[in-house]
């Protein structure tokens, strides 16, 4: 059986723009088969579960300034 390993790659650092918390970010992709990388999903690709909606991520020292 041949298995095609798909990896996402993130930005550990960045936060919800409204909460400014990252525990309960989660990102949705979908893979098209045969191919090794995700794609966002075009209408919700990040959740925030505290805001309990979709959000918009940024660096954390944004807010800051």
């Amino acid at each position: 059986m041949k298995m095609i390993d798909v990896h996402i790659s993130y930005d550990a650092d960045l936060v919800c723009s409204v909460c400014k918390t990252n525990g309960t970010i989660h990102y949705n992709h979908f893979i098209f088969h045969g191919q090794d990388y995700a794609h966002a999903d075009p209408e919700i690709d990040v959740w925030c579960d505290d805001c309990n909606s979709q959000c918009t991520l940024i660096d954390p020292d944004e807010d800051e300034a």
